[in-house]
């Protein structure tokens, strides 16, 4: 088991490689990767680079076949749904963009998909590890309950995961979006390799936490409300009475709602030209992109949001001293008005003589990969425990 989760975390992986990960003699190792690779667990990929010791490198992989997990993702008011392999190689993806609006019903529509998607694919509930379901809000991720989500408005404190669990019969985890996110650029995005680093997600305001190698999201799950940070001294009041919170002096969706009735009234607007079909409102991605193409009222809106997350973004470095910040992917396409904003905040930072630095980048992977890091979730946390060393 330590030698499938190494490579499940690490693909790729020579026998040598996979000797010295587990601190075992090059013998132990190649006889349990034999015997794996004998029982059809393994593959073995193309000889690579030679080793110290003269011998061709053989990459090892875990049959893609060997097992398979469903992500889920709750996002703009409509969900996705995907069935990965163990290479984590999406094998079929289904969108619903439109829902029935309270819970149950909102759910059993995903779950009805899910049978009718593994029922398609002839994988049995045996040859399947679980499924993750990642959702933005106040979540209690111990016992599947949803306290709150902007995505089920007209419900409070349901079991989620219990209705997953009782429709597709596996084990089923929630998880805030994100946690989900910090997880999926720790697994196969930049952060991988990296000891700590935090994923401000945009336009939620939810912080994803990995610290000294372990994802963190707190004693309840509740960890990362960044929006509920306080950075003005006046401003609206959030809900829980304080002015100047972040979520209240930079709320993005106010700037998306603004462009998509702009829309309406001037469809010849730049951002219209990256709306696909059946797309109801515009996204921060459609902005960054009009953005990258000199529309200058996008970069005047973009820019005066990200003053405030730039503020935030500071705190945040003093209070955890992470590597790196991510910051959506979506900011490569305008980064003078977004990463750059932050980076220039971030001087504050360093000005004294204290020689701290903390990098801000681009994440690899954004809510479009949702559902992909859902899916993963399941696999992490049957792998986990046997990880070399509990790492």
């Amino acid at each position: 088991m330590q030698v499938l989760a190494l490579l499940w975390d690490s693909p790729g992986l020579s026998r040598f490689e996979i000797a010295s990960r587990m601190g075992q003699t090059s013998v132990s190792a190649v006889k349990q990767v034999n015997r794996l690779l004998g029982d059809g667990l393994l593959t073995e990929g193309e000889a690579g680079a030679t080793g110290s010791r003269g011998r061709r490198m053989i990459p090892l992989f875990l049959r893609k076949d060997l097992f398979f997990s469903v992500g889920v993702a709750y996002n703009r008011q409509e969900a996705t749904v995907v069935v990965a392999d163990a290479s984590g190689t999406v094998r079929e993806e289904k969108h619903y963009p439109e829902l029935p609006p309270r819970f149950p019903e909102r759910a059993d529509v995903v779950i009805d998909g899910i049978r009718e998607m593994l029922r398609r694919r002839g994988i049995p509930s045996s040859a399947t590890i679980g499924v993750g379901v990642a959702i933005p809000g106040i979540l209690t991720p111990q016992t599947g309950e949803v306290v709150f989500s902007p995505e089920f408005a007209e419900d409070l404190n349901f079991k989620l995961g219990s209705r997953f669990e009782e429709g597709v019969s596996l084990p089923v985890g929630i998880v805030n979006v994100p946690h989900a996110l910090a997880f999926l650029e720790q697994h196969a995005g930049h952060g991988k390799g990296l000891n700590s680093f935090l994923y401000f997600d945009l336009p939620g305001f939810g912080l994803g936490m990995v610290l000294n190698g372990k994802p963190y999201s707190g004693t309840q799950g509740r960890a990362g409300e960044c929006g509920m940070m306080q950075i003005y001294e006046h401003g609206p009041a959030g809900i829980d009475g304080r002015i100047g919170t972040l979520s209240k002096v930079a709320p993005f969706y106010k700037l998306t709602d603004r462009l998509t009735e702009m829309l309406k009234e001037n469809p010849n607007l730049m951002v219209a030209k990256f709306l696909n079909p059946g797309d109801k409102k515009v996204t921060l991605s459609m902005i960054a992109k009009a953005i990258r193409e000199g529309d200058l009222l996008c970069a005047q809106l973009m820019g005066e949001q990200f003053d405030a997350v730039a503020r935030a973004t500071v705190n945040l470095a003093y209070i955890l001293n992470p590597e790196v910040i991510f910051l959506p992917p979506w900011t490569v396409d305008c980064p003078e008005v977004s990463i750059d904003i932050v980076r220039r905040q971030m001087g504050h930072y360093g000005a004294y003589h204290w020689s701290m630095n903390t990098k801000i980048e681009p994440a690899q992977f954004g809510k479009e990969d949702l559902a992909l890091a859902a899916s993963l979730m399941p696999v992490r946390n049957c792998f986990e425990k046997y990880y070399p060393n509990n790492c």
